[in-house]
């Protein structure tokens, strides 16, 4: 068990070492983040046609989450 768990994170490090060597930022790239999720969801709730056709461009950071009203989750 604990061989298979060594051989994973080596394998792990080889190609983490593969994508720097193509030069590319394993952990994505970074952003300024310009708004918050819950004041601007308010924000557009409340607004209205004329002010959402004039939203500025916004940059928000966090996880996708996909909420299942039936079955199974």
């Amino acid at each position: 068990m604990s061989e298979d768990l060594n051989d994973l994170m080596r394998q792990r490090r080889e190609k983490l070492e593969a994508l720097r060597a193509q030069g590319l930022d394993p952990f994505g790239g970074r952003f300024p983040v310009t708004h918050w999720a819950a004041p601007l969801a308010e924000r557009l709730r409340s607004a209205g046609e004329e002010e959402l056709k004039g939203v500025e461009p916004v940059s928000l950071a966090g996880r996708v989450v996909a909420l299942r009203d039936h079955g199974k989750s």
